[in-house]
């Protein structure tokens, strides 16, 4: 079995093990009974994953999105898989790996993931069909639920801002008449946190969302993403640490606001 076709049990796991902070919004869908089935999603190929609750099935497809995705690539990651020793290497040929981490490369992700999934709607929907049959479950009705794994230790505004707060994307959620329900799931730097929401919470959501412009992206991600793996190649100088932040280009600043 593939690894990309383990991504939900993966997901689970992820939820239970760290005991991330979950919270449901649906009058209609029981996301947590859903959740609870992600384990045994693991066998189906289109879509991710396919749970039957009462006379409904749902349809689950799975994607990660992150503020350092550049078209396909996720520079943070590239960054992470670069090895250590030419990381730090002081050759000027050596190959640096530029991070521009952004709320519009994590809008960008999102549309574009949204997009690309939403071809193969009718796809899945087959898929599912199918596997309700082999299963022989009494099924009147299909929904779709996108699950959304923000998978970088970015923080945007606050401990408990996702993507979900930014008015872009859910309106480009909401474009797809199609998409029943969203579970995102946060990598947070203090705790994981996972929020579902049937359509019509997703709409009171956008309500009180924010424009991309209005969000800030924090990245004190850097430290713990980075330094511990490093630390499992021993101590290294003080010095080192700050080359690799000098050779991702990463600057932080302060601002003092001087008040009469």
């Amino acid at each position: 079995m593939s690894d990309a076709k383990k991504e939900l049990k993966r997901l689970y796991n992820s939820i239970k093990d760290s005991n991330a902070h979950c919270e449901y919004f649906s009058d209609s869908i029981d996301f947590a009974k859903i959740i609870e089935q992600f384990p045994e999603t693991e066998k189906h190929n289109c879509p991710d994953g396919v749970v039957a609750i009462g006379n409904v099935a749902y349809m689950l497809e799975h994607f990660e999105v992150s503020p350092y995705r550049e078209g396909n690539q996720d520079l943070l990651k590239r960054a992470l898989n670069t090895p250590v020793d030419k990381m730090l290497s002081k050759n000027p040929n050596g190959e640096k790996v530029p991070l521009n981490p952004s709320v519009d490369n994590l809008c960008c992700a999102l549309s574009s993931s949204t997009k690309k999934h939403m071809e193969h709607y009718n796809d899945y929907l087959r898929g599912a069909e199918e596997i309700i049959q082999k299963e022989k479950a009494f099924v009147k009705e299909y929904k779709f639920i996108f699950v959304i794994e923000e998978e970088e230790n970015t923080v945007i505004e606050g401990e408990n801002f996702t993507v979900l707060d930014i008015l872009e994307c859910t309106e480009m959620l909401l474009a797809y008449e199609q998409i029943d329900g969203v579970i995102a799931y946060h990598h947070g730097r203090a705790e994981n946190r996972l929020i579902a929401l049937d359509r019509k919470n997703l709409v009171e959501r956008s309500k009180t969302a924010k424009r991309k412009h209005q969000c800030k992206l924090l990245m004190y991600h850097l430290a713990c993403n980075i330094i511990p793996d490093l630390a499992q190649e021993g101590n290294r100088p003080l010095d080192d640490f700050l080359k690799i932040f000098d050779d991702f280009g990463v600057s932080d600043s302060i601002q003092v606001e001087k008040k009469d």
